[in-house]
């Protein structure tokens, strides 16, 4: 597997000594650099990483928070808090501390692009282009991702019961998984 790394900077006002004032000001944006450095092109690859946030800023709740692309358009992101300041998750009315964001990003190889992490309300965190449908019959829990779909529960000898990618080749059917390595089919039972 090839991984990126994500750095994340945060930018305020500047001191006079040249480096950025932490905290921030709450209006200030937090922006997250996302730097693909493996050379491998990226599309829509979910990139994750803990954010930190100052108290300043007084976010309570996800649901407060949004990820804008370098054109200002807003990204579906996910979200999950992961510390509040000098309290427990369960405190709703203590800031949040640091927060897991979630996103799809496409990049080139050895490209870098910044996102801005918005904290005020101001913008409604989207759906995602293509939302995750599950459904069940019986026993069987088909679970569409949009780019491929996942059958099991249907037999109890393999884990997939089918394996589809969106354009509808056959990956894995009753307990065999078929790959293409270097154009030549590889089954696995």
């Amino acid at each position: 597997w090839n991984v990126g790394i994500v750095t994340l900077l945060v930018s305020g006002s500047m001191s006079t000594g040249g480096w950025a004032a932490w905290p921030p000001s709450p209006t200030s944006p937090l922006v997250m650099t996302v730097a693909e450095t493996a050379g491998v092109p990226r599309s829509g690859e979910i990139v994750w990483s803990g954010v930190p946030l100052p108290r300043s800023a007084g976010v309570l709740s996800t649901a407060d928070l949004a990820v804008l692309n370098g054109a200002g358009a807003a990204v579906p992101a996910q979200f999950e808090i992961l510390a509040r300041w000098h309290a427990p998750l369960a405190d709703t009315g203590a800031p949040i501390q640091w927060v897991l964001v979630a996103f799809p990003v496409t990049l080139g190889g050895s490209q870098d692009a910044d996102f801005r992490l918005v904290t005020d309300g101001s913008v409604a965190n989207p759906p995602p282009a293509q939302p995750l449908v599950v459904t069940q019959n019986g026993n069987r829990v088909t679970v569409d991702t949009g780019a491929a779909t996942f059958v099991v529960g249907g037999s109890v000898d393999s884990l997939f019961d089918e394996i589809r990618l969106a354009e509808d080749t056959l990956v894995a059917a009753e307990g065999r998984i078929t790959a293409v390595v270097n154009g030549t089919p590889t089954d696995h039972l």
